[in-house]
């Protein structure tokens, strides 16, 4: 799905087809994203915010020392050359809903916009990220995703990584994960 000058209707014309195109990636083939594809998300992360204890900051060009692997480099995201981070006031007791929405909304702007991007919420350096933009007093960066190109095919790091995480594996049926039977139960007026 390319968006370059996509229509300026209402988002979730974008984002809805974007739900089902997404998928994580990793790895970056370091092509430069089109001006107009980085304007439009850097709009995007200045105007798309629902909630006022959460924002999105978009950094045109990311430092080298923003990602770190899982165990030495393996897992680490390469090649990206931008990436945007999610931002929240610590304090709010919903800033994690208000930060995640926010970041859906605009990790789905980006597949729109035919760029790839991976959550990322434990595996940055918050002090380098941090150092990227102003933060208000109580602020604090909860993830970032990068943002940018992958090649078509997986490297296979990615391979392993979606081993861990495979979709085809059937998921254990939810009411069997709490003991409790959860049907509504009506009862007729009297």
């Amino acid at each position: 799905m390319r968006g370059s000058g996509a229509s300026s209707g209402p988002p979730w014309e974008r984002w809805y087809p974007a739900i089902f195109q997404r998928t994580s990636r990793r790895v970056f083939d370091g092509r430069p994203i089109e001006p107009a594809d980085m304007d439009r998300l850097g709009h995007a992360c200045s105007e798309f915010r629902p909630f006022a204890e959460a924002r999105a900051e978009m950094a045109f060009q990311a430092p080298p020392n923003i990602f770190k692997g899982l165990i030495g480099g393996y897992g680490r995201i390469k090649g990206a050359p931008a990436f945007i981070a999610f931002i929240g006031f610590e304090a709010d007791p919903r800033v994690q809903e208000a930060v995640g929405y926010t970041g859906e909304g605009l990790i789905l702007e980006a597949t729109a916009l035919g760029l790839q991007t991976c959550w990322v919420g434990g595996f940055f350096r918050r002090e380098a990220v941090e150092a990227c933009f102003r933060l208000a007093a109580g602020e604090k960066v909860f993830a970032v995703t990068p943002v940018g190109h992958a090649p078509e095919a997986l490297s296979g790091a990615e391979k392993l990584m979606k081993g861990f995480v495979n979709p085809s594996t059937p998921r254990h049926e939810w009411r069997g994960l709490f003991g409790v039977n959860p049907e509504p139960r009506f009862s007729s007026p009297p």
